[in-house]
This record gives C-alpha cells, structure tokens and sequence, in this order.
C-alpha cells in the first residue's frame, strides 16, 4: 500500500465533532506521524506546533477561541477546526502530505 493509501485510510478514521465543525487532533497527529515514521523523521509535536507565531496567527483570523476545543479530564479530548486540521497535516507531514490535500480537495470539502 502506497503512502496516498495510508493517509486516506486514516484520514477516514479522524473523529469528527457531533456538530461537524471541529476534529479530534490526536487523530491528525496520528495521521501525520505515520507518515514521519516512513520518512525516518521525528514526532510531530502538536503543542509546539500550536505555539508557532505564524500558527498563533491563523488561530486569531479564524476565529480565536472558536477553534480550539479542550475537555477537562484524563480521558477528554481537543477538538480543533477543520481548517487548523488540515493547515497542521500540511505542516506537519510534509510534502507528501501536502500533494495528498491538493490531490482529495474535494473529500476534504466534505468533512461532516
């Protein structure tokens, strides 16, 4: 199975939120470190990647505490937009990731 494979069958497992409008982020780091293992690259780290500036930025035009969504608890969860989702696997898993967006644009569109 090719890495285009690999990253669509686990982008189909990523949880969606009840109301569609946010992602489970560990899930999107599952995604993009499988792809770092096969490129012998390290773990993707999503809270240092979440403190980044430009990051920080993108955060603030899309709407600041609207996008991201954090439980209390051991076993809770943070939901983070769909957008933030996608922008962090294109940071995240490189190239590759990045052709994999711009080639299924249109399955992304409809994430519900």
């Amino acid at each position: 199975m090719g890495m285009d494979e690999i990253i669509t069958e686990m982008w189909n497992r990523v949880r969606v939120s009840e109301d569609g409008n946010y992602v489970r982020s560990s899930d999107v780091c599952n995604v993009i470190n499988r792809i770092r293992v096969e490129e012998c690259r390290s773990i993707f780290n999503a809270a240092q990647w979440l403190a980044y500036k430009p990051v920080k930025e993108l955060i603030s035009s899309i709407g600041g505490e609207c996008v991201i969504k954090s439980g209390t608890g051991r076993a809770s969860a943070t939901w983070i937009n769909k957008f933030l989702a996608i922008e962090m696997l294109m940071s995240g898993g490189g190239a590759k990731a990045k052709m994999w967006v711009y080639n299924n644009s249109d399955m992304l569109s409809k994430i519900k």
